[in-house]
């Protein structure tokens, strides 16, 4: 039995956990077989907990991995020393980005002039925050067009405070600040119509 448990160890020691060994007395020696049976039945019982949670965090990885691939708006996340740990396509996009793999590089590298300008201001406003979340509205000029975004950026802690990073979620409103600046030349066509209007009224009575 000794023999038999000392090879066991070893088994285990290499990561195979199926080792059984048959109690052959009642004395202290067969207590000891039987607790090391029942410490490699536990061994096994935790792997296979294990490899499940395992799977069921990858399937819940990749199920966030879809969700943030295909939403409208662009979402990116990086760590305590800036780097970029999660980015969307539309991110990349709102934002710019030219490089080919900007994970695990710090973001303001990544970023071109125009949106790294925009993006540390805000992070930079974030440090001082009491919420630890703020909002800003930015409008960033690249050579080819405008666009404005409404950005909202929280800061990343875990139970102990400790400071895990930030995420930015950018919404696109370059449409809707468009449609709103063409109501108001809308409102101001209208108001200048109506002051030329009036006195063409007068005019037109004291003509007639």
């Amino acid at each position: 039995p000794i023999l038999g448990l000392a090879e066991g160890t070893e088994k285990i020691a290499a990561g195979d956990l199926d080792v059984y060994i048959e109690p052959t007395a009642d004395d202290e020696l067969g207590v000891l077989v039987r607790s090391f049976n029942k410490m490699t039945a536990d061994l096994r019982k935790g792997r296979t907990e294990l490899m499940r949670v395992n799977t069921d965090l990858e399937s819940r990885r990749k199920y966030m991995e879809t969700v943030l691939k295909n939403v409208a708006a662009g979402v990116l996340s990086v760590d305590a020393e800036g780097k970029v740990t999660t980015i969307n396509n539309s991110a990349v996009r709102l934002l710019g980005i030219t490089e080919r793999e900007p994970l695990g590089r710090p973001l303001l590298e990544v970023l071109p002039a125009a949106s790294a300008a925009a993006v540390g201001e805000i992070l930079e406003h974030l440090g001082p925050s009491d919420t630890g979340a703020i909002e800003r509205e930015v409008t960033i000029s690249f050579p080819e067009k405008a666009i404005s975004l409404i950005c909202f950026a929280n800061s990343l802690r875990d139970e102990d405070g400790r400071d895990l990073g930030v995420v930015l979620v950018l919404e696109d409103m370059t449409y809707l600040v468009k449609a709103q600046r063409m109501a108001a030349w809308r409102e101001v066509a209208r108001r200048i119509a109506h002051e030329i209007k009036n006195p063409l009224s007068s005019i037109k009575t004291l003509a007639t």
